[in-house]
């Protein structure tokens, strides 16, 4: 399940950054936020996605 979860949420990721430089943004623009949403991700994994008691 973890796997399954990690693949939507990485091509998540990845569909996003390319949209963005496929749209002509500079990858220096891009890059913080493709770093930021995928440090999300893993937090979401290694934590889960509901707010803790």
């Amino acid at each position: 399940m973890l796997a399954a979860f990690f693949i939507a949420g990485f091509g998540t990721v990845m569909v996003e950054t390319a949209r963005r430089l496929i749209a002509g943004e500079p990858p220096s623009a891009v890059v913080d936020g493709h770093r930021a949403r995928l440090e999300r991700l893993f937090d979401a994994l290694r934590s889960g996605v509901a707010p803790r008691p």
